[in-house]
């Protein structure tokens, strides 16, 4: 329990610092997820691109009404997730997790 709400914490800040960076750098920052491809996913940089993997786990759990954390599946899915990109670089972040999720 309490690795779970230490997860939900960091998580937590870590939206609020990368949404704060995000408004100061970018007076627009509306992002639709339908077009964020694995190209621009594979060169941000680890911070940036762990955010983004993290986000989209939430998003697919959420549209999945799972409400179960599971380190290790998520971990799998993560790696898959990955190669799919690697392998298909056009393809979107939302398609590689709905195929590898």
């Amino acid at each position: 329990m309490k690795s779970l709400l230490k997860i939900s914490a960091i998580g937590a800040l870590a939206l609020f610092t990368t949404s704060q960076n995000a408004l100061a750098q970018d007076d627009d920052p509306v992002i639709d997820m339908n077009t964020v491809d694995c190209r621009t996913m594979l060169k941000m940089d680890s911070e940036e691109q762990d955010f983004t993997l993290i986000y989209f786990h939430g998003y697919i759990s959420g549209t999945k009404g799972e409400t179960m954390f599971n380190g290790p599946v998520l971990r799998e899915a993560t790696n898959k997730i990955m190669d799919y990109c690697i392998d298909n670089p056009s393809a979107t972040v939302m398609e590689a997790f709905e195929k590898n999720r």
